[in-house]
């Protein structure tokens, strides 16, 4: 699928260098799960590390973004669009595993949306009695085409009255989003964003960034039987039962949507020191073991893609597209011309004229995604890609209409 869409002229999954690292993602809970992330990176990671660096020359790189995200960021309320940046680069950036899951009992932390589109939050204002506090802690944002209204950062000085406000808040948004969908007034999906954890934000995009690539997530759950004899850390503060449901449902769709032989299940007594030595014992093996068995298996496919000299000829010029298409400037009047040129009948050529550095390889490069849209069959379009210069079999104009 990925190849094709490449041989087509599709690069968004290309990104816009070569690719020489695995670098993967780790989604999970905070408090719960502290000794497996921390066992990960003393014990797993450099054996990882080593591993791509013996075997295939490249970098092994991991991001846990439940260390070090800071108080900066979390004030502003910039948390979870980190997380889920990050998430994205390890999707674009990674020869192999990109993310991997870690859930036990917990949900995860639910926080009141950062930013509410203006639609949206019109009509959560016209479905609550109390729209003092919104008011409050929501202000509109013009400077967007689609306004929105964003949360007000946290008060450092008067921290323990804002978390207050803010679990007051959450109440007033979950009954407002839920009487709006009841009148079809926002969809179940935006009304979802009212309740959904910042884990399973992470495990959504996750599962779509991944929807057309096979082995590149794996998922860890860990069942403990004596959950209730354990403190707070282990269990979700907010509604229990409605954490458990969203859990489930969460646990559900990665058990649809992941193969089962990526999947890892353990159940143990947490407070019986032996189980956990063995359960922890054997959890880092399989990460190493899984991750490994995921490197090998792209690897192995990347490694015969070498020897094809079509697609590395592609691959090349999608690179020098994508990074082309990152300096470009709207030039609607151009883009304009061009879109009535291709989509007539006419069989003459057409040439984009202007001094150096004026940005014709730009507009170039950023035709390559939007032609397509051109059409109403757009599945059915293919754009033929070259840059005089990006490899040496397009060293001048000749070579490539050869």
């Amino acid at each position: 699928m990925e190849d094709e869409l490449l041989y087509r002229g599709r690069f968004d999954h290309i990104g816009d260098r070569k690719f020489n690292s695995v670098r993967l993602f780790v989604s999970s809970t905070f408090t719960d799960t502290t000794d497996e992330r921390n066992g990960l990176i003393n014990h797993v990671y450099p054996r990882l590390r080593e591993y791509c660096l013996n075997k295939y020359k490249i970098q092994f790189q991991y991001s846990d973004m439940r260390w070090g995200i800071q108080s900066t960021a979390s004030n502003n309320h910039a948390t979870v669009d980190m997380c889920l940046q990050e998430l994205d680069i390890c999707y674009r950036l990674s020869m192999a595993t990109n993310c991997v899951i870690l859930l036990s009992h917990r949900y995860g932390s639910r926080f009141a949306p950062a930013c509410i589109p203006s639609r949206i939050f019109q009509h959560l204002l016209s479905n609550t009695e109390d729209k003092t506090l919104l008011t409050e802690m929501y202000r509109l944002d013009e400077n967007y085409l689609d306004q929105k209204y964003f949360l007000q950062p946290v008060d450092k000085d008067n921290k323990e009255k804002w978390d207050e406000s803010e679990k007051k808040l959450q109440i007033i948004l979950r009954q407002a989003a839920d009487r709006c969908y009841e009148q079809n007034l926002i969809t179940k999906d935006e009304r979802d964003e009212f309740y959904i954890s910042v884990t399973a934000q992470e495990i959504y995009r996750a599962l779509l960034n991944n929807k057309h690539k096979p082995r590149r997530i794996l998922c860890f759950f860990r069942e403990l039987t004596d959950i209730d004899e354990l403190d707070s850390k282990f269990h979700d503060k907010e509604d229990k039962a409605e954490s458990k449901q969203l859990l489930n449902d969460i646990k559900n769709l990665l058990q649809q949507s992941v193969d089962s032989s990526e999947i890892y299940t353990y159940k143990l007594q947490w407070n019986n020191e032996n189980d956990r030595k063995k359960y922890l014992s054997n959890f880092f093996d399989d990460f190493y073991q899984a991750v490994k068995l995921q490197i090998d298996f792209h690897m192995k496919i990347y490694e015969n893609k070498q020897e094809n000299l079509l697609y590395n000829q592609i691959i090349e010029h999608a690179i020098q597209c994508n990074s082309l298409v990152q300096r470009f400037f709207p030039r609607p009047e151009v883009f304009q011309q061009i879109k009535t040129y291709i989509t007539s009948s006419t069989n003459y050529p057409c040439v984009l004229l202007g001094y150096s550095g004026t940005g014709k390889s730009s507009i170039m490069a950023k035709l390559v995604n939007e032609i397509p849209s051109w059409y109403s069959q757009a599945n059915n379009v293919s754009v033929v890609v070259r840059f005089l210069g990006a490899t040496p079999s397009s060293r001048d104009i000749r070579l490539p209409l050869l």
